[in-house]
């Protein structure tokens, strides 16, 4: 069995609705998240690979390109590539895993880095976030505003 990747141009619910309608076996692995919004924990599902799906390469494969849901396949001399399936197993524990929390910090609010941080116990204030786990945090140095990127699993609300 070889697992291949597909380009997505539409939302995971329509990939696998279009995947299924040709009995292609397929796989959009999801991260599960707990954020906490006004002071509750909300658990939510997004993409891991935001745009790609997993499938499984059928003896016609070219099919695949009528699907309105695939803008493309990751091809290797005019063939779709494999994916070894221990790869395929490491992508199945990391969706399998217990969810990870995040702190959506705003911008503007005061926080403080964890001990073993370098800026350790200093309280700062978010500017922007960069991605999904880091900020930018301002913190006050000999009257200075100084910025630092920080992981947001390094930070607590001050």
């Amino acid at each position: 069995m070889c697992w291949s990747i597909a380009k997505t141009k539409m939302p995971g619910d329509r990939v696998r609705r279009d995947f299924s309608s040709l009995d292609i076996e397929h796989y959009c692995p999801l991260e599960r998240s707990i954020q906490i919004v006004r002071g509750r924990k909300v658990e939510t599902a997004r993409p891991l690979f935001p745009g790609y799906a997993f499938f499984v390469v059928p003896p016609s494969w070219e099919r695949i390109f009528k699907l309105p849901s695939i803008f493309g396949l990751f091809l290797c001399n005019g063939e779709p590539l494999c994916v070894r399936d221990d790869e395929m197993e490491i992508i199945r524990k990391t969706e399998n895993e217990k969810a990870i929390v995040r702190r959506r910090f705003r911008n503007g609010q005061p926080v403080r880095a964890k001990a073993e941080h370098p800026f350790g116990g200093c309280v700062g204030i978010v500017d922007r976030s960069i991605d999904r786990e880091r900020v930018v945090v301002l913190f006050d140095i000999f009257g200075r505003k100084t910025p630092a990127t920080i992981a947001e699993g390094e930070l607590t609300v001050a």
